[in-house]
């Protein structure tokens, strides 16, 4: 049952125009990255933010997986960049 539902949550009901976008700006992240290397962490935050957001608008379920990755992501990227503010907002959206 497991495989139907992660199955059904990334897989069906897409679009080819929603399929070249998602493309689209996956390489995009993958492109900056690739062309300025700051760090893998942010690179993965990137990939799982943009993943959250279009599956969040399409009402999927595992749109709350990849943003709490990408919040936990961010969460250490301000920690060990001492941006404690952001910090402490990444762990208030982390608990949301």
């Amino acid at each position: 049952m497991t495989n139907t539902w992660l199955y059904k949550q990334l897989f069906t009901n897409w679009k080819k125009f929603e399929v070249t976008y998602v493309s689209i700006l996956i390489l995009i992240q993958l492109a900056v990255f690739w062309i300025v290397p700051d760090s893998l962490i942010g690179m993965i935050s990137g990939v799982t933010g943009t993943l959250s957001l279009v599956y969040g608008m399409k009402g999927r379920k595992i749109a709350f997986i990849f943003g709490t990755i990408q919040c936990l992501a961010m969460t250490y990227i301000a920690w060990i960049s001492h941006a404690y503010g952001s910090f402490a907002m990444d762990i208030f959206y982390v608990i949301s």
